[in-house]
């Protein structure tokens, strides 16, 4: 396994004698950073991204602790473990592989036929691949069992914290969650009408939250199932696509990021917006909360990664806002499906939109993946 360091890293610290102030931000990746998570008491962070590595940072100076080459083509997904220091990555190589934190070594890889696109580490490893879900032993890296219940490809998943239910997302408008020792639906969620990118368990379990290209973050009340009657909550304060959503530990607030750059934080007691974060120059791809309900972390397209102090004042978080884009006016045509879809890079004849790049990867794409 092969260790690189990050040369580019640029670090930007603002704190006071309390910390109440510290905002940290920095170039995590080379190319855009696509998963973050917060642990070891929000001291830690974990990144991965399409520059093919995971990598460990300080959260409170943003100083590199180690980066791995993990897979052979982009990473997408990294979950940590941190009772027992493992970290999980998901890849477009069509792998998933489980890693010591303290001695970067991979401890086991398990192959699919066809790219990961979400995976999550607790009770059980979970990767989502294609149309199907897979539940490994994480000890062992063994094929526990397989679900199969979507009708187009599943793009998320998450554990609750008693390990014995899972949510799933796709793109066929859907949310299920599951029973994971059994591996049946338990409720399928049907509030929303595009994709559903990401999903999030209160640590209760009382509640699921999801989040939608449909520019919404829908509440779910799981435990009493008063969605039935009365529907999801729907949060509505995105100007574009959500990628993520993100409970606080103590479930007082709900965090999401999306393609307008923007991240939002929510009161859940009132189901109203709290915060408005800005501050990234791209698409933020995930959020993270951790022990502390104040910390919160995400990364963009842009590579950076920032974590944020809730509890400071949001005008200092908006120093950096940039002129109001206007989302959904650049739109290419795919040239494989014929639809529309809104472009940020440059035209070029051969683009595609997102499902057919899913569905069917180019072949210069193929021949790096295989």
């Amino acid at each position: 396994m092969d260790s690189t360091s990050n040369s580019t890293m640029e670090v930007s610290t603002k704190e006071d004698h309390s910390d109440k102030e510290r905002i940290t931000e920095f170039r995590a990746h080379k190319s855009q950073a696509n998963c973050c998570q917060l642990f070891h008491n929000d001291q830690h962070l974990v990144t991965c991204s399409d520059d093919n590595t995971v990598a460990l940072w300080d959260a409170v100076s943003g100083r590199n602790l180690t980066s791995v080459k993990a897979h052979e083509h982009n990473v997408v997904s990294c979950s940590v473990d941190e009772t027992n220091n493992r970290v999980l990555t998901g890849s477009w190589d069509k792998s998933v592989c489980l890693w010591d934190i303290e001695t970067e070594t991979k401890l086991w890889s398990q192959v699919y036929d066809s790219l990961v696109t979400c995976c999550c580490l607790g009770s059980y490893v979970v990767s989502t691949v294609d149309k199907s879900i897979y539940l490994h032993d994480p000890a062992s890296g063994q094929l526990i069992s397989t679900a199969k219940g979507h009708s187009n490809t599943v793009m998320g998943c998450s554990l609750s914290s008693r390990g014995t239910e899972l949510c799933s997302t796709s793109m066929d408008k859907t949310a299920k969650v599951w029973d994971t020792r059994m591996l049946h639906i338990l409720l399928n969620l049907k509030g929303h009408i595009n994709v559903v990118s990401s999903s999030s368990f209160s640590y209760d379990s009382h509640y699921v939250a999801t989040a939608s290209w449909d520019k919404t973050v829908q509440l779910y009340d799981i435990a009493t199932g008063i969605y039935r009657s009365e529907g999801p909550a729907i949060l509505r304060h995105h100007e574009g696509s959500v990628s993520s959503c993100a409970f606080s530990r103590d479930g007082s607030l709900l965090v999401s990021g999306g393609y307008d750059l923007n991240i939002n934080v929510y009161n859940t007691g009132i189901n109203k917006l709290k915060l408005g974060l800005k501050g990234h120059t791209s698409w933020v791809n995930c959020v993270s909360t951790g022990e502390d309900r104040k910390w919160i972390a995400s990364c963009s397209k842009d590579g950076m990664v920032k974590v944020w102090n809730t509890e400071h004042d949001a005008v200092e978080h908006s120093k950096q806002k940039k002129k109001k884009k206007v989302f959904g006016i650049d739109m290419a045509r795919c040239y494989i499906c014929g639809k529309q879809f809104a472009r940020c890079e440059e035209p070029s004849e051969h683009m595609q939109c997102v499902f057919c790049r899913l569905r069917n990867p180019s072949r210069t794409f193929m021949d790096q993946v295989v």
